[in-house]
């Protein structure tokens, strides 16, 4: 029976609509979306493994790594084969190495069987480093995987020559992930070199796992690669310099934040965002992040750097932001804005905030209710009052919340009020908790 006809008897004409529509949104450049849409795939299980299963036949790259992925959070048994499959025999490494992770959530006795067939599993030590030397390189993947479960010390150097030199790219990079549970300072080494490596994968693979070690002698070698021509390696080196880097990358994040692809920036933005909750940083870099907010149309990388400006800015960081939020148009941008007025405060934030509570999008009066709630300013009680009335359910609970933290004993009237209008649901707790606050005062 094909995976088509399995789904007609499975899913209705609508269901498997719209789980068509939510595959083809694992290509979305819109990195919410495409969160959003992998964890609705993954709660649809086992639903939605049919049609993940069609996709790996997809004669769309992207489509088939992203499916794999997905499968692999999922790892439904019948959807073993198949990815076995596609690790072995897909033209695209991406996708090869996409279906390899996924395989690495079933377990060893099932993969065995797949792969092994009669053979028994191998659990001795030397049955293991036997199978890392085999002639196929699917046994030697296999085998990566069972020398890091549990990690042996025998084990380590068979593990490093095919981390080091195997001729497959699946066995190196399935070989140094397994390379993480092994704590000899020789690993730790030896993924620094493998950052120069002429596969770029095997790059990626090696700053993942030096940045999951907390390896920060790596830092140096990272940066380095910053000048990569492949775009998702600069990318893996920022991701991994976020996790390592102190004061020292600060500089090289914020050249990043100049390239021209925009999930480099992207990344390069939340790297910074990371460094600067741990380490010291230049006072000026308020006014170098303040130029890049105004430059970059990408709305991400707007996001992050907002957040920043929340931990390093000052009272001309506010003024410019509100100069920004009286001509900026786009919703989740002055969001974003609104979010680092709530974290800035000080005196001239409270006026703009309190103008955008007529916002016609809800997600920015919601956001505008946090700010001032954030600011904890009197002044906002009277707006905040009339918040009690918005449209959206969700804003109206966010000022409940807010008014108890105003700590205003006026607003219990008010709320006692909207109390008997709304009986049940969440803005019930949340009229409840305000005024458990406000009677304690």
């Amino acid at each position: 029976m094909t995976a088509s006809s399995s789904i007609q008897l499975r899913l209705s004409a609508e269901e498997e609509r719209r789980l068509r529509y939510l595959i083809q949104q694992l290509k979305s450049d819109d990195l919410d979306i495409l969160s959003e849409t992998v964890e609705r795939l993954i709660q649809l299980a086992p639903r939605s493994v049919p049609l993940l299963l069609e996709t790996l036949a997809s004669v769309d790259e992207e489509l088939r790594k992203n499916a794999a992925w997905v499968l692999g959070f999922i790892h439904e048994p019948g959807s073993l084969g198949p990815l076995l499959k596609s690790m072995l025999h897909d033209p695209s490494n991406e996708v090869r190495l996409s279906a390899a992770w996924a395989l690495r959530h079933f377990s060893k006795p099932v993969l065995a069987k797949a792969l092994l067939g009669s053979h028994p599993l191998p659990t001795h030590p030397d049955e293991i480093n036997q199978a890392m030397a085999h002639e196929q390189w699917r046994v030697r993947w296999f085998a990566s995987l069972l020398a890091a479960m549990p990690p042996h010390p025998a084990l380590l150097p068979a593990l490093l020559q095919l981390a080091l030199h195997d001729e497959q790219v699946v066995v190196r990079c399935s070989a140094i992930l397994s390379l993480l549970g092994y704590t000899q300072t020789t690993v730790a080494e030896e993924l620094c070199t493998l950052l120069g490596d002429i596969n770029d994968h095997v790059k990626i693979e090696a700053a993942t796992v030096l940045s999951l070690k907390g390896y920060q002698q790596a830092v140096p070698a990272l940066v380095r690669q910053l000048q990569a021509f492949n775009e998702n390696v600069r990318i893996a080196m920022l991701t991994a310099l976020g996790a390592l880097g102190g004061s020292e990358v600060i500089p090289h994040l914020l050249n990043a934040l100049e390239d021209t692809h925009e999930l480099v920036r992207i990344n390069a933005a939340m790297a910074l965002f990371e460094v600067v909750q741990k380490a010291a940083y230049e006072p000026n870099l308020s006014v170098i992040l303040m130029r890049r907010l105004e430059e970059d149309p990408n709305p991400y990388v707007v996001r992050n750097i907002v957040r920043i400006l929340g931990l390093v800015g000052d009272e001309q960081t506010v003024k410019q932001i509100v100069a920004m939020l009286k001509a900026e148009k786009r919703p989740e941008v002055i969001v974003n804005l609104v979010q680092a007025l709530g974290s800035l405060g000080g005196p001239h934030a409270l006026k703009p905030l309190v103008r955008l509570l007529r916002h016609e999008q809800w997600e920015v009066r919601f956001q505008v209710v946090k700010s001032l709630a954030a600011l904890n300013d009197q002044r906002a009680y009277s707006p905040l009052l009339h918040t009690l009335q918005d449209t959206s359910m969700l804003v109206k609970e966010q000022a409940v919340y807010a008014l108890g933290v105003l700590k205003d004993k006026r607003a219990i009237a008010h709320l006692e009020k909207l109390r008997l209008q709304h009986p049940y649901g969440n803005i019930q707790k949340a009229i409840s908790n305000a005024l458990d606050r406000l009677l304690m005062v």
